[in-house]
Protein backbone atom coordinates (compact mmCIF):
# COMPACT_ATOMS: atom_id res chain seq x y z
CA UNK A 1 0.00 0.00 0.00
CA UNK A 2 2.69 2.51 0.56
CA UNK A 3 5.70 3.13 2.42
CA UNK A 4 6.49 4.05 6.14
CA UNK A 5 9.02 5.43 8.61
CA UNK A 6 10.44 1.89 10.03
CA UNK A 7 8.23 -0.04 11.67
CA UNK A 8 9.89 0.86 14.99
CA UNK A 9 7.53 4.25 14.81
CA UNK A 10 4.09 2.27 14.93
CA UNK A 11 1.74 0.98 16.85
CA UNK A 12 -1.05 -1.50 17.48
CA UNK A 13 -4.05 0.14 17.16
CA UNK A 14 -2.63 3.79 15.94
CA UNK A 15 -4.58 5.29 13.19
CA UNK A 16 -2.86 9.09 13.06
CA UNK A 17 0.22 9.54 10.84
CA UNK A 18 0.14 5.96 8.66
CA UNK A 19 -0.47 8.54 5.58
CA UNK A 20 -2.37 6.30 3.17
CA UNK A 21 -6.61 7.10 2.22
CA UNK A 22 -8.08 4.10 1.75
CA UNK A 23 -11.69 5.46 1.58
CA UNK A 24 -12.20 4.47 5.12
CA UNK A 25 -10.05 4.50 8.67
CA UNK A 26 -7.33 1.68 8.67
CA UNK A 27 -5.22 1.13 11.46
CA UNK A 28 -2.17 -0.57 12.69
CA UNK A 29 -3.34 -4.51 12.86
CA UNK A 30 -0.02 -6.10 13.54
CA UNK A 31 3.58 -5.27 13.15
CA UNK A 32 6.79 -7.26 11.95
CA UNK A 33 10.04 -5.52 13.09
CA UNK A 34 12.39 -7.69 11.68
CA UNK A 35 10.34 -7.65 8.45
CA UNK A 36 10.08 -3.92 8.41
CA UNK A 37 6.29 -4.66 7.69
CA UNK A 38 3.62 -2.56 9.01
CA UNK A 39 0.01 -4.55 8.52
CA UNK A 40 -3.29 -2.37 8.50
CA UNK A 41 -6.70 -3.07 9.40
CA UNK A 42 -10.28 -2.23 9.60
CA UNK A 43 -11.65 -1.22 12.93
CA UNK A 44 -13.15 -4.48 13.68
CA UNK A 45 -10.18 -6.73 12.51
CA UNK A 46 -8.98 -5.49 15.71
CA UNK A 47 -11.06 -7.03 18.15
CA UNK A 48 -9.66 -10.10 19.66
CA UNK A 49 -11.69 -12.41 22.56
CA UNK A 50 -8.59 -14.05 23.57
CA UNK A 51 -4.63 -13.17 24.12
CA UNK A 52 -1.74 -14.33 26.21
CA UNK A 53 -0.26 -12.91 28.69
CA UNK A 54 3.75 -13.36 29.92
CA UNK A 55 5.61 -12.55 33.08
CA UNK A 56 2.35 -12.15 35.08
CA UNK A 57 2.76 -11.53 38.99
CA UNK A 58 -0.03 -11.37 41.57
CA UNK A 59 -0.64 -9.13 44.82
CA UNK A 60 -0.79 -11.84 46.81
CA UNK A 61 2.20 -13.27 45.33
CA UNK A 62 -0.11 -16.07 43.79
CA UNK A 63 -3.27 -16.63 41.47
CA UNK A 64 -6.41 -16.84 43.31
CA UNK A 65 -6.19 -20.44 42.04
CA UNK A 66 -3.15 -22.34 40.51
CA UNK A 67 -4.99 -23.27 37.30
CA UNK A 68 -7.77 -20.70 36.38
CA UNK A 69 -9.70 -17.96 37.72
CA UNK A 70 -12.41 -16.21 36.73
CA UNK A 71 -11.24 -12.09 36.27
CA UNK A 72 -12.01 -9.02 34.87
CA UNK A 73 -9.23 -8.03 32.46
CA UNK A 74 -8.28 -4.38 31.76
CA UNK A 75 -5.96 -3.74 29.00
CA UNK A 76 -5.83 0.19 28.55
CA UNK A 77 -6.12 3.30 30.41
CA UNK A 78 -9.83 3.75 31.56
CA UNK A 79 -10.99 0.99 28.94
CA UNK A 80 -13.93 -0.70 30.40
CA UNK A 81 -13.59 -3.79 32.39
CA UNK A 82 -14.34 -7.26 30.82
CA UNK A 83 -14.70 -9.99 32.24
CA UNK A 84 -12.74 -13.08 31.41
CA UNK A 85 -11.70 -16.76 32.03
CA UNK A 86 -7.81 -16.53 33.07
CA UNK A 87 -5.97 -20.21 32.37
CA UNK A 88 -2.56 -21.27 33.36
CA UNK A 89 -0.15 -21.90 30.25
CA UNK A 90 2.69 -22.86 32.35
CA UNK A 91 5.09 -20.72 34.45
CA UNK A 92 4.12 -17.38 34.05
CA UNK A 93 2.05 -17.11 31.24
CA UNK A 94 -1.84 -17.44 31.00
CA UNK A 95 -4.26 -17.27 28.40
CA UNK A 96 -7.07 -14.97 28.79
CA UNK A 97 -10.31 -15.79 26.88
CA UNK A 98 -13.12 -12.35 27.65
CA UNK A 99 -16.66 -12.72 26.99
CA UNK A 100 -16.69 -9.84 25.15
CA UNK A 101 -14.31 -8.28 22.47
CA UNK A 102 -11.48 -5.81 23.58
CA UNK A 103 -10.10 -3.82 21.09
CA UNK A 104 -6.13 -3.81 19.72
CA UNK A 105 -4.55 -6.22 22.76
CA UNK A 106 -0.62 -5.44 21.64
CA UNK A 107 2.13 -7.49 22.52
CA UNK A 108 4.13 -5.42 25.18
CA UNK A 109 0.64 -3.95 26.37
CA UNK A 110 -0.34 -4.38 29.95
CA UNK A 111 -3.17 -6.57 31.39
CA UNK A 112 -4.46 -6.12 34.58
CA UNK A 113 -6.97 -8.33 36.17
CA UNK A 114 -9.41 -7.18 39.19
CA UNK A 115 -12.23 -9.05 41.27
CA UNK A 116 -14.46 -5.51 41.70
CA UNK A 117 -12.22 -2.84 42.45
CA UNK A 118 -9.42 -5.32 44.18
CA UNK A 119 -6.11 -5.33 41.75
CA UNK A 120 -5.40 -9.03 41.68
CA UNK A 121 -2.42 -8.96 39.20
CA UNK A 122 -1.69 -8.59 35.70
CA UNK A 123 1.36 -9.24 33.02
CA UNK A 124 2.23 -8.45 29.66
CA UNK A 125 0.38 -9.51 26.65
CA UNK A 126 3.06 -11.10 23.98
CA UNK A 127 -0.09 -12.24 21.34
CA UNK A 128 -3.83 -12.39 20.77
Amino acid sequence: MGTHRGAAAYTVGQRSGLGVALGEPRYVAAINAAANLVQLGRRGDLEATSFVVDRASFVAEHPPDPGSFLAEVRIRHRAPLVPAAVRRLDGTRWSVETTSPVWAPAPGQAAVFYDGPEVLGGGWIVRS
